[in-house]
């Protein structure tokens, strides 16, 4: 996975007459972020719509995932996509690169900024207006 993009992670099962399924996955969420979960279409290859129910915790790096086709459907033999799950890499900032970023940027603004508006502020309006 490269830093801060989404990449979608897929699930492959292979199975006899399945109607769903039900999964735990566990993660380091200091370096992956889990966040979207969408049927991978083993489950609705025939059009059935289906039931997916996702509780992901970014804390602990838990996700319990439930997918299941209608209770009057036929069940499924085959192998495939089960789950596509987006997946990414944390943003996450050090301290010391933002009290860099706030030392660099505040001079820029004072020389840019302040100082340009201090000297206009001392001159005479009448005078500054005909010159300009």
């Amino acid at each position: 996975m490269t830093s801060q993009k989404a990449t979608p992670v897929t699930i492959q099962v292979n199975g006899l007459n399945m109607s769903g399924a039900e999964l735990t996955l566990s993660y380091d969420p200091r370096s992956i972020v889990i966040s979207q979960v969408s049927d991978g279409g083993l489950l609705s290859k025939d059009g059935q719509l289906l039931a997916v129910v996702q509780v992901i915790d970014p804390d602990t790096g838990k996700a319990h995932i439930s997918i299941e086709r209608p209770p009057n459907a036929s069940p499924i033999t085959g192998s495939g996509n089960l789950l596509t799950l987006i997946a990414g890499t944390p943003l996450s900032y050090s301290m010391l690169s933002i009290v860099l970023a706030f030392a660099s940027c505040s001079p820029i603004g004072v020389g840019f900024a302040f100082m340009p508006a201090r000297a206009a502020s001392r001159l005479d309006p009448l005078a500054a207006l005909a010159r300009h």
